[in-house]
C-alpha cells in the first residue's frame, strides 16, 4: 500500500505492506528530526536508517521515499516497496531490546562485508561471531560451521556483504547491530541461541 505523510511541510509518500505501517510511521518520525537537524527531504538525498539506506525522489509535488534492490543488487537498483526493509529493521530493534543492548548498538549496513567459511551456505548448523574488524567497511562478523576446525587456507573463506545473507540465512540479519563478543547459532537457517562475550544467553 501506498501511504503519504507530512513532515514539516513536505509531502512524502512511501509503500510497504500494511502489516509494516506502524514501522513505517517510525521511520517517518526519525526522517523529520534528521530533516529539522540538517534537510534531508530533497531530490537525490540518500540517509542510512539502521542497516538500509534510503532514497528521495521528485513525485508529484512532493517526493517518494525508496530504499535499494537488497534482494537483487543494491548498488545499482532501487526498490519502491519498503516493506523488507522495515521488517528488517523491526527484527533487528526487537532483538536490541530483548537484549538490553540499544546503548551498545554498532551501526552496521546491507554494504558492509562479512568473512564466511565456504561450507557454511549449505551447511545445517552454523554459528555468527563478532570479532574485531580488520579492515574500512568489514563489520566484524564471522560465519562458521559447527563441528568444523578453522583453516589457513584463504581459499576455504569468502568475503561477502551482508545484504547477500538473504540468499541462504536471512536470519541472521537480525543479528547485525549486536556488539563485539556476539555469537548467534542457527539451524537450517532459523536462529536458536544467541550468547554475549561472557556467554550470557540474550534471548
Amino acid at each position: 500500500m501506498k501511504y503519504t505523510c507530512n513532515l514539516d511541510g513536505k509531502l512524502v509518500s512511501l509503500s510497504c505492506r500494511e502489516e509494516w505501517k506502524p514501522t513505517a510511521d517510525f521511520l517517518a518520525g526519525i526522517v523529520l528530526e534528521e530533516e529539522r537537524a540538517g534537510g534531508v527531504l530533497t531530490d537525490g538525498c540518500i540517509i542510512q536508517i539502521g542497516w538500509s539506506f534510503y532514497k528521495f525522489e521528485t513525485e508529484g509535488p512532493g517526493l517518494r521515499m525508496v530504499t535499494f534492490d537488497y534482494v537483487g543488487d543494491p548498488f545499482s537498483a532501487t526498490e519502491e516497496d519498503l516493506s523488507l526493509s522495515l521488517r528488517i529493521f523491526h527484527e533487528q530493534t526487537e532483538l536490541l531490546n530483548k537484549a538490553r543492548l540499544q546503548a551498545q548498538a554498532v551501526t552496521t549496513s546491507f554494504q558492509d562485508t562479512m568473512l564466511m567459511k565456504n561450507t557454511a551456505r549449505a551447511a545445517d548448523t552454523v554459528y555468527l561471531q563478532r570479532l574485531e574488524p580488520t579492515c574500512e567497511g568489514d563489520s566484524g562478523w564471522y560465519m562458521g560451521v559447527i563441528g568444523e576446525e578453522g583453516s589457513d587456507d584463504p581459499k576455504e573463506y569468502t568475503r561477502i556483504h551482508t545484504y547477500q545473507l538473504l540468499s541462504f540465512c536471512e536470519a541472521a540479519l537480525a543479528l547485525m547491530p549486536l556488539p563485539l563478543g556476539t555469537i548467534g547459532l542457527f539451524e537450517r537457517g532459523q536462529l536458536v541461541e544467541v550468547v554475549d562475550e561472557n556467554n550470557k544467553n540474550l534471548l
